[in-house]
């Protein structure tokens, strides 16, 4: 019986200081598409919408991760529920039987979204909504740029935007 109690203690103590090496990350910015399908644009060169809208899905999550790093701190978080989507250029069908997108420097795209900050009880700090429409002719190099991440030419926009509604909380 002493030997039980034993193994018990060790085995607790053992778990709890694995426990407090385990960093606790919080997640700090979450994105929601609300009804993707219904957006004017998410379709992604040679992929299904299902796909298209996991990968817009990332990609901005991503974006807005790296945007907002020093913004938010690790005890908030950032909701941002993307309402309307337009990426920048059109789908058209090319000789090979598939879609691409082709993007030229004077299309438009826009993103429209509601936005809460928490901090970390859950209680709203922030929130507001916001509507971004822009050219890819006000900077013609967005789009070579950003070719690495699929909205990369939205993020000039996306860090202005954040610099004006996080940075004095």
């Amino acid at each position: 019986m002493k030997i039980n109690i034993f193994k018990s203690v060790i085995l607790t103590g053992i778990t709890l200081a694995t426990l407090s090496l385990t960093p606790v990350v919080a997640a700090k910015v979450e994105v929601k598409l609300v009804e993707p399908k219904k957006f004017r644009d998410i379709e992604v060169t040679g992929k299904s919408t299902n796909k298209s809208i996991e990968d817009v899905h990332k990609s901005l999550t991503s974006l807005l991760e790296k945007l907002t790093e020093k913004l938010v701190s690790d005890s908030e978080t950032l909701i941002v529920k993307v309402t309307e989507l337009d990426l920048a250029g059109h789908m058209e069908w090319v000789r090979s039987n598939r879609d691409m997108r082709i993007v030229r420097e004077n299309d438009r795209y826009s993103i429209e979204f509601s936005y809460e900050l928490k901090n970390v009880s859950g209680e709203v700090i922030k929130k507001g909504d916001a509507k971004i429409k822009e050219f890819l002719s006000s900077s013609p190099s967005r789009i070579k740029q950003h070719d690495s991440h699929l909205l990369g030419y939205m993020a000039k926009d996306l860090k202005k935007w954040a610099d004006e509604n996080l940075k004095n909380k």
